[in-house]
């Protein structure tokens, strides 16, 4: 009999494993960006954030911090580190809103755009890999249970 304690190492090993993948492409890919005088730092979380961006300004809405924090489960402070991060690094800018220049929307650079058709197809790549000889079936009951886990994590 399977134990949630085994499906639990399971899980975290998957995620390792997508981070491992995912790092060996983006180092392929970005080894010769660089941000300032130095070489960027780039990861998975930054990948994904930016393609969340993008896809939302391509649907016309504004992204801002608390999308971000909702979007990615992650708390404030770590919104905020790896948003100072990816502005140092020229990914995003923060830009007034016009009725209220408190507020900030986060919009891509034109090197994160062509960063993100980067991410895509080797994100594509990965997920081509990783989900072989799976069928439509099952894909679909693994993102039933992953959405319930997900909720019940989420319940309080």
């Amino acid at each position: 009999m399977v134990t949630q304690d085994q499906i639990g190492k399971e899980f975290g090993k998957v995620m390792n494993l997508i981070k491992r993948r995912f790092a060996e492409v983006a180092s392929k890919e970005f080894e010769k960006e660089t941000c300032g005088n130095e070489a960027c730092t780039y990861t998975p979380k930054q990948g994904m954030i930016i393609g969340y961006i993008n896809k939302a300004t391509q649907e016309g809405r504004d992204v801002f911090q608390k999308d971000i924090e909702k979007e990615f489960s992650i708390r404030r402070s770590t919104a905020t580190g790896i948003l100072q991060l990816m502005e140092k690094n020229e990914f995003i800018k923060r830009v007034s809103v016009e009725n209220d220049a408190r507020l900030k929307k986060i919009v891509l650079t034109n090197k994160a755009i062509q960063m993100d058709k980067k991410i895509v197809s080797g994100f594509g790549a990965i997920s081509d890999l990783a989900f072989k000889d799976i069928s439509e079936e099952e894909l679909e009951g693994l993102m039933n249970i992953i959405q319930k886990v997900k909720k019940n994590l989420e319940d309080k």
